[in-house]
């Protein structure tokens, strides 16, 4: 996969820019190489959840959802800026400077971020596992949280740049390496939350090492003189307030993900190792759901420089097109998932876990619901972040996050952890609402079988059956009706998997393993 990916740079050391993918085979090149990725990533949860008590896994999730959290945040969301920009700045033949510039303030702030955790180990330790005594765990994650800096500046990059391939194959690696440290550590070290973190940190400092070489052709590549030289001022005020906002969206777009956890450990009932075991519970009821806003996160990543593209043309009917398509597409394909997931989860937590998690099954139902409402948001909010709006992002995640905890520091102390999956749940829906909204009012349109879809995974509270009578009535609809996809989606996906096929027929025969056509 690696030797592969490498080869889309030859381009470059003869000399020539290398091929950026299309949207249609960035798209097919994430989802292949994200189902085998997942399955890594699957097959590496259930060994942590199996080799690791209840406890330390709560520890691991939560001390992996602040990597999440302080990632983006320390360094004030820069390399986030990569998507929106790469194009309007390379367009003006000024790509270099704006990414030494932007890549060198981001390394300026990680290490001052990291400074200032290591001297307050002790206030971070009470903040992130409500408990002064984990400062070794602070630590690790300290140098986990640097190498999760720069493993993003690369993906970034990469994915900006739309050379797909190559960021695809560095996050297959990353998961490879994880799995591997991983297992490794806690078969020969310790089977603990610091075994994990370790693994984690490590997996990506080593792709950022492997991706150097990569990095390295595209950077030769870029021109190195300048039509016209960038000023900082001109830098500064044309990407700052976008950096602005996308940095608070972060901030608060994961405070908000983290908010039900962070309720359970300091305003619950339960002393600290019983809200950290409750946690650990939790994170087992969400191992599948994860999937799922994963995939969602990377290909709203990944059709972002697109849209950009698009949006920088004037074709904006067509960035809302686009994204009605890919919503619908999306959120079926979720929803389906999520009942196929229920109904084989007995075999998971009753047989591969023998009931160690016994709370998890409750509330695997609403996990899936608000899985499938956060991968369809992070679908939507590309449409601000193309309309530099992405300060109305932050105020979606800002409406949610006070709905989480409002609910929450009310139903937590009295049901527990199914309070705050409830409270988790309803919060996530007001996001996908609110985001819909600041969407309609900055032009965009959606068609009503984007609502439809949308409004499926209400049928989960009710049950698999419920949601799977739903999902076959959508289906059908789909196929024989125009209620959700119009007559130019179809053609539109009809022409593109026809297309595929011809190219997959045309590989077959290059590679020998299909008889070449007749001279």
């Amino acid at each position: 996969m690696i030797r592969r990916a490498s080869k889309a740079l030859t381009g470059t050391r003869q000399g020539q820019p290398p091929k950026a993918d299309k949207l249609a085979d960035s798209v097919l090149i994430l989802l292949t190489l994200t189902v085998v990725q997942r399955l890594v990533g699957f097959g590496r949860s259930v060994l942590f959840c199996l080799w690791l008590g209840a406890e330390d896994l709560g520890e691991w999730d939560i001390g992996f959802s602040f990597l999440m959290l302080a990632a983006p945040v320390a360094v004030l969301s820069l390399p986030g800026a990569f998507g929106r920009y790469v194009a309007y700045y390379r367009q003006r033949g000024q790509l270099r400077s704006f990414l030494r510039r932007t890549t060198g303030v981001t390394a300026v702030l990680a290490a001052a971020v990291a400074t200032a955790i290591v001297i307050n180990r002790v206030w971070f330790s009470s903040l992130v596992f409500g408990r002064g005594d984990r400062v070794e765990l602070v630590l690790l994650l300290t140098g986990a949280l640097l190498a999760t800096i720069a493993y993003n500046v690369v993906v970034e990059l990469l994915i900006s740049l739309r050379l797909q391939r190559l960021a695809s194959s560095m996050e297959f690696f990353n998961s490879l390496a994880f799995a591997g440290l991983g297992v490794g550590l806690l078969c020969w070290w310790q089977a603990s939350a610091a075994a994990v973190i370790a693994a984690y940190g490590a997996a990506c400092l080593t792709s950022v090492l492997v991706s150097l070489l990569w990095a390295r052709d595209v950077w030769r590549w870029l021109p190195e003189t300048e039509s016209q030289p960038l000023g900082q001022w001109a830098l500064w005020t044309k990407i700052v307030p976008f950096i602005a906002a996308l940095w608070a969206s972060n901030w608060l777009g994961n405070l908000f993900n983290i908010a039900d956890r962070y309720v359970l450990i300091h305003y619950s009932q339960w002393d600290a190792a019983e809200s950290l075991a409750m946690v650990g519970q939790y994170h087992s009821s969400r191992i599948l759901p994860l999937l799922l806003i994963t995939v969602c996160g990377l290909l709203g990543s990944v059709v972002t420089p697109f849209l950009s593209h698009e949006w920088e043309a004037g074709n904006r009917r067509a960035v809302a097109a686009r994204l009605n398509l890919l919503l619908k597409l999306a959120g079926l394909t979720l929803v389906s998932g999520s009942v196929v997931i229920l109904w084989f989860s007995p075999l998971l937590f009753g047989w591969v876990f023998r009931g160690k998690f016994d709370v998890a099954p409750a509330i695997l139902a609403l996990a899936l619901a608000y899985a499938v409402w956060a991968g369809m948001v992070c679908l939507a909010k590309t449409f601000l972040w193309c309309a530099e709006k992405a300060a109305l992002v932050s105020l979606a995640y800002l409406a949610g996050l006070t709905t989480s905890v409002g609910l929450n520091l009310f139903l937590v102390p009295k049901f527990g952890l199914v309070g705050a999956v409830n409270g988790a749940c309803i919060a996530h829906l007001v996001v996908l609402l609110v985001v819909y909204a600041f969407n309609r009012l900055h032009g965009m349109y959606f068609d009503r079988g984007v609502w439809l879809v949308s409004a499926l995974p209400l049928g989960l509270w009710l049950g698999p059956w419920y949601t799977a009578a739903a999902v076959l009535l959508t289906l059908a609809a789909a196929l024989w009706t125009n209620l959700i996809f119009s007559a130019a989606e179809k053609a539109e996906m009809t022409a593109g998997a026809a297309r595929y096929l011809a190219g997959l027929k045309r590989h077959l025969e290059r590679g020998g393993l299909a008889p070449a056509p007749a001279e």
